[in-house]
Formats: C-alpha cells, sequence, structure tokens
C-alpha cells in the first residue's frame, strides 16, 4: 500500500531525532525520494503515491515541498502534520503517522543509514546525475513536470545494482 510522503518523511525525521541528524526540508525531499526509488526498485512497489516532480533543485514532492516550506532552510525540528502550512499549531491537526511493513521500513532504514548524514547539497547534486530521472525530466523554469515512477523504479534498479 502506498503511504503519504508526509508520513515517510515522519520515519526520517524520526531516526534523525535518535541519532543527532538535522534534516531540512531539503534533506527530507531528497530521502524521501531516495526511499521511494528503492522500494520501486528492490520490492516493485511505490513507497507514497504523491507525485515527484523535477524542480530546479532535483526531484521534489509537492506535498512535502508546501509542509514544510515554512522552515526555508531551516531544519525541521517536529514532526509533520496534517495541515503543516497552517500558521498556528491547533490549524495544523495531528502528526501524520502510518503503518509501515517489514520491507518498507528496512528500505527506509537502508536509505537513511546511507545517505541521512549527507549534506543536503550533495543529496541534490546525486539526484541531478547525468541519466537520472530529473535530469531527462527536467526543463529550466518550470515546476509541474511529473517524473514517471516507472522511470524512477529503471534507475533506482540500475543505481541498486552498481551499490550490490
Amino acid at each position: 500500500m502506498a503511504h503519504n510522503v508526509l508520513a515517510v518523511a515522519n520515519e526520517f525525521l524520526a531516526r534523525s531525532a535518535s541519532s543527532d541528524v538535522d534534516l531540512t526540508p531539503m534533506h527530507l525531499q531528497k530521502l524521501c525520494y531516495f526511499a521511494h526509488g528503492f522500494n520501486l526498485a528492490l520490492k516493485d512497489t511505490e513507497l507514497t503515491s504523491d507525485r515527484v516532480e523535477a524542480w530546479e533543485f532535483g526531484p521534489v514532492f509537492p506535498t512535502l515541498y508546501d509542509a514544510l516550506k515554512r522552515y526555508g532552510a531551516r531544519s525541521v525540528g517536529e514532526q509533520v502534520k496534517e495541515r503543516n502550512w497552517a500558521s498556528t499549531e491547533t490549524q495544523r491537526g495531528n502528526v501524520v503517522v502510518e503503518t509501515f511493513t517489514a520491507d518498507e521500513m528496512e528500505v527506509i532504514d537502508g536509505v537513511f543509514e546511507t545517505y541521512g548524514d549527507f549534506e543536503a547539497y550533495k543529496l541534490s547534486a546525486l539526484t541531478h546525475e547525468a541519466g537520472s530521472p530529473w535530469e531527462k525530466i527536467y526543463k529550466p523554469g518550470r515546476k509541474n513536470l511529473v517524473i514517471p515512477n516507472s522511470m524512477i523504479r529503471d534507475y533506482f534498479v540500475e543505481l541498486a545494482a552498481t551499490a550490490a
């Protein structure tokens, strides 16, 4: 079952809190993208049903962007809530939590262990590499260009094979 990307981000934030790793919105975008990509490649299923778009600084989940834009480049110090974009705490609602399978947790753990302490700019650079889905789809000045899951899957299948 595909999950809300906000719940995936909260899984990374939980790991961050217990490991003294600060995560910015850009970190969370890229970690969620890697987890989604590796889940597509290794488990042949999407981790999140949220769409991925090619923006200037790499692949972006617009839903996650909207939820975290109030942080700017600062660390995200709390779990993401249903309406995280709202201006007051009472309007934001509950923390987005979902139950992940053991396979999904394995992918999320692996991504955090491998990429969790990378600087945000390095994660972004990884998503910009030649032949990446972002590189194939991105058009300067345009935001709403969807990166198809099939393209993400194929790329991460190759990436997983070279890492093995």
